[in-house]
C-alpha cells in the first residue's frame, strides 16, 4: 500500500498547507476592530478617552489572494491524485518485474545452474580422459560462467527493485531481501 509513501506524505503535507493559506486569506478579507482607550492630559485635566475602528471593506474584499489560493489548492489537488496514480502504477510495475526476476532466479538456481555445473565437470572429466577435445571444455566452462552471471544479474536486479520498492512504499524494514 502506497499510504506510507514519502512523496505521497509530501503531498498530503503541501495540500494542508495550501488549506492553511485558504483559510488565512479568508481571514484577511474579514477587517479587524481595533479598540483603544486611555487618559489624556490636556489644560483642562485629564480625561478618558475611548476609540473604536471599524475599516469599512467596501472595495477590497481579499477576492483576489482567496481565489489565487484556491487556484493553487486546486491544482495541488489534481498533482496530488496523479502522483497516487503514478506511485500505484510504479508498485504494480515493480511487482510484476520482481515475480518474474523470483521465477528466473529459482529456474536459474534449481536448473540451469546446476546442469551447466554438472555439464562442466562431466565434459572436464571427459577431457581429462580423451572423450572431449579442449574446445569443448572451454565451451561448458563458458556456459556455466554464463549462468552464474545470469544468476547474479538477476538476483542484483532483484535486490535493486526490490529497494525500489520500499523507497516507494516508505518501508524501512529490509527483511525482504530474502530471494523467497
Amino acid at each position: 500500500s502506497i499510504v506510507n509513501s514519502p512523496e505521497l506524505l509530501e503531498s498530503k503535507l503541501s495540500n494542508d498547507i495550501q488549506n492553511t493559506k485558504i483559510k488565512l486569506e479568508k481571514s484577511n478579507a474579514i477587517p479587524n476592530i481595533q479598540l483603544g482607550a486611555g487618559l489624556k492630559q490636556s489644560k483642562l485635566g485629564n480625561t478618558f478617552q475611548v476609540g473604536l475602528s471599524i475599516p469599512i471593506p467596501i472595495l477590497n474584499w481579499n477576492k483576489g489572494n482567496i481565489k489565487s489560493i484556491i487556484s493553487e489548492f486546486d491544482q495541488k489537488q489534481y498533482t496530488s491524485t496523479a502522483l497516487k496514480i503514478k506511485l500505484e502504477t510504479d508498485v504494480f510495475n515493480l511487482i510484476t518485474i520482481l515475480e518474474e526476476l523470483a521465477y528466473e532466479i529459482r529456474v536459474l538456481k534449481k536448473d540451469i545452474f546446476p546442469e551447466a555445473t554438472s555439464a562442466y565437470t562431466i565434459i572436464k572429466e571427459g577431457y581429462l580422459n580423451g572423450r572431449f577435445t579442449y574446445l569443448d571444455v572451454i565451451d561448458a566452462k563458458e556456459m556455466w560462467f554464463q549462468s552464474r552471471d545470469q544468476y547474479l544479474t538477476a538476483l542484483k536486479d532483484y535486490h535493486i527493485h526490490i529497494i525500489t520498492l520500499n523507497r516507494i512504499l516508505g518501508n524501512t524494514n529490509h527483511n525482504l531481501f530474502g530471494e523467497n
